[in-house]
């Protein structure tokens, strides 16, 4: 018998379907719409910007994922990080825009999770003036998976 099998599947993925603007040279955390899958009560609509770690998932390794996709502009840099608790990065990755393509970022880390934590998706760009996330290539989001 696998073992894994009998385990029930804690996790969420939170995610944005709308454009969201993100104001130059400025951290701008990512405000979700919805869900795609809440197994545990992650997500809350009062608190759109977070995925918030249960008490079922305490003491547990997760595996944190981030999406996020710039409009399309050469100038500056673009950034997509996840915060915990509004004040430690659990992981960035920072990179010049392509052109004018548009600037996509998947991200990961791992930690472990402390019932009550709460973790964001956040984005920083420097293209001059304000520059919205993409929707057609990629759509904004993040993830939590207990292992």
């Amino acid at each position: 018998m696998d073992i894994l099998a009998t385990l029930p599947f804690c996790g969420a993925k939170a995610t944005r379907t709308t454009v969201q603007s993100y104001t130059n040279n400025a951290n701008t955390v990512a405000s979700f719409t919805g869900t795609e899958f809440d197994a545990g009560g992650w997500y809350t609509g009062g608190n759109p910007t977070r995925l918030t770690v249960p008490v079922a998932a305490d003491g547990r390794t997760i595996l944190l994922l981030g999406s996020l996709d710039f409009v399309g502009n050469a100038n500056g840099v673009r950034s997509c990080y996840i915060i915990k608790n509004n004040t430690d990065k659990a992981t960035e990755q920072v990179f010049t825009p392509p052109g004018t393509s548009h600037a996509g970022f998947s991200i990961a880390a791992t930690a472990v999770a402390v019932a009550g934590d709460y973790y964001e998706l956040a984005g920083y760009q420097s293209s001059g003036g304000s520059l919205n996330s993409a929707v057609n290539q990629f759509i904004t989001s993040m993830s939590i998976v207990v292992l």
